[in-house]
């Protein structure tokens, strides 16, 4: 009912495709060494081999997905046509980690976190330990400036637009915001956020979130070399879909 598709554009980290097979039988390893800093290409190239009538992208693999974010996702983009969805996005300690690594966080320390939780078993515990990712910070009832778990239908893959292989800076730039911003400020399209789902950040020295520097002006140039026009939040309300745990319920009223 569903497949996981891993795109390595180049990693210094290898990982083992047998042992990740060995709990997903219906995985395929698609390896690109591409010369760009940039995952667009990666992701496009994922993208056009799948096989699925739904996809979800991850622009960022170094996440933990919450429990029901595929099962609830897949319902959102079959509930009617031209539907997109997504999820928040968080991050594992107790504030945001473009704050926290100018604090010492490190993998020690986040790994100390996890092991506090018994994740495995149910991953809403992660709610007790993450915060929310800046692009999220607005809460749980409204439109996220991106999401890490895009879902749409093949089709709408196609007709959207898809990822700008033009952003090719450190990380894909804003290529992940541009592209939600497009698809929510598309009135053709109905967005549908899952509540009480996400994607929690794990720390593993990315160019942005993990960064003693602030890169944001180099990014933004990007954007605005390519659209034109400076980058604004999208400002529809979304539509929701899902019942929330209750520790993502103890998470959005600590974190009001």
């Amino acid at each position: 009912s569903y497949e996981i598709i891993i795109i390595d554009n180049g990693s210094s980290c290898p990982y083992d495709i047998n042992d990740i097979k060995e709990n997903n039988p219906n995985t395929r390893d698609s390896t690109m060494i591409i010369s760009t800093k940039s995952p667009i290409s990666a992701l496009i190239h994922g993208i056009a081999i799948s096989r699925g009538d739904t996809v979800c992208a991850f622009i960022d693999a170094a996440r933990i997905a919450s429990p029901n974010l595929l099962k609830l996702g897949i319902m959102a983009c079959e509930s009617s046509g031209n539907v997109v969805s997504g999820a928040l996005s968080y991050h594992i300690g107790h504030e945001p980690q473009n704050i926290s690594v100018k604090k010492g966080y490190n993998q020690s320390i986040e790994d100390s976190l996890i092991a506090l939780t018994r994740w495995e078993k149910d991953g809403y515990e992660l709610f007790d330990i993450s915060s929310y990712d800046p692009s999220s910070r607005f809460g749980f009832y409204s439109c996220p400036a991106e999401t890490n778990s895009l879902f749409m239908s093949k089709e709408m893959w196609s007709e959207s637009g898809g990822f700008d292989s033009a952003f090719v800076g450190p990380g894909g730039g804003l290529a992940n915001l541009d592209l939600w911003k497009r698809v929510c400020d598309n009135r053709a399209y109905k967005v549908i956020m899952l509540l009480g789902e996400g994607t929690f950040h794990q720390f593993h020295g990315g160019i942005t979130t993990n960064s003693l520097v602030d890169n944001w002006v180099n990014l933004h140039d990007e954007y605005l070399n390519i659209r034109g026009e400076p980058y604004s939040t999208p400002s529809i309300v979304p539509f929701q879909l899902g019942i929330p745990n209750s520790r993502a319920i103890a998470f959005s009223i600590r974190n009001k």
